[in-house]
């Protein structure tokens, strides 16, 4: 995807452009961090390299001139290898796991009891603020996993199981036996099953909402996704051909330049984070204040036929 600048603004081209640089982090400039938790110092079973984007996420690493600044989330990559783990900790505020690629296997704990979920390529899991929680690669292949925690400067980890303290087979059991530990049910009447099934949201069994601009959104966080915080996620779907005029979102705080967005390629997934409690109004006061352009006739018919596709028949 490229960014397009508005040609109207205050300052000089040469002014945004150190502007939007400033705003942007990409993936080919990031060197993998191997030793961005000091926690894991010694134990080869819990290596993972860290590539920061916005702030340090669970790493002390505040002050990396290379990362954006994080006002209100943090926003940071995890690769981890084959066979390794991620020892059972909570934060003091809640965290979002996005799959980028392999199989990663999520864990939650209620009192002694271990619950964990395989997630999948664009499957996401958003980790309840105090809620015990670890992560590993049970896979063949290394595991990518995108990372935000609703909070500009998080506290450190708080570990519950960790090798140092608690030997190295029952920090990579979390602290439970095996007759203690579950596969997510996501038909269960368990209250804890329910609770967690309500964090984890499958990429397949979400459904486009296609808008009036020719683009689609799935929600991750919000309603028809995992329970909104803090911030709202969503997946935007942006088909060949389409994009977004140049706009400002939201009045208050520093004065920003408007963007915009566009994709030339085939359709293409984008991330989308809102740092608001409130995000359904009414269409066409979206559209205004988002100066959206109204798509071809011919898009809004195939997103129309593409919903009337989706719909079940009447029995």
């Amino acid at each position: 995807m490229s960014a397009v600048l508005a040609s109207r603004h205050d300052g000089t081209v040469a002014d945004l452009e150190v502007a939007m640089r400033s705003h942007v982090g990409r993936h080919a400039e990031k060197i993998p961090d191997w030793d961005a938790f000091p926690a894991s110092r010694g134990f080869p079973e819990l290596d993972r390299a860290q590539l920061r984007f916005i702030g340090a996420g669970g790493s002390p690493k505040v002050g990396d001139p290379d990362t954006l600044p994080a006002n209100h989330f943090t926003m940071s990559m995890v690769h981890q290898p084959a066979g390794k783990y991620a020892v059972l900790h909570a934060h003091e505020i809640e965290e979002a796991f996005l799959v980028l690629s392999g199989v990663l296997t999520a864990t939650w704990q209620y009192d002694g009891e271990i619950i964990e979920a395989r997630l999948g390529p664009k499957d996401m899991v958003l980790h309840m603020t105090d809620r015990p929680h670890g992560f590993r690669n049970d896979g063949y292949e290394p595991v990518l996993v995108s990372i935000m925690l609703g909070k500009s400067r998080p506290e450190m980890p708080r570990y519950l199981f960790h090798p140092k303290t608690h030997g190295s087979e029952l920090s990579a059991r979390y602290g439970a036996d095996p007759e203690h530990t579950h596969r997510l049910d996501f038909h269960s009447h368990d209250p804890r099953h329910r609770e967690f099934a309500r964090h984890v949201v499958r990429y397949s069994q979400q459904r486009p909402q296609w808008t009036d601009a020719g683009f689609a959104r799935l929600v991750y966080i919000g309603e028809g996704g995992a329970p909104a915080g803090t911030y709202r996620k969503d997946l935007i779907r942006l088909p060949q051909g389409r994009g977004v005029r140049s706009y400002l979102r939201g009045a208050r705080g520093p004065k920003r330049p408007p963007w915009a967005a566009r994709h030339a390629g085939s359709t293409v997934d984008l991330m989308s984070v809102y740092y608001e409690r409130e995000w359904e109004r009414p269409l066409e006061e979206l559209r205004e204040e988002l100066r959206l352009e109204m798509p071809p006739p011919v898009v809004l018919e195939q997103a129309q036929h593409t919903r009337r596709r989706a719909r079940p028949d009447p029995q």
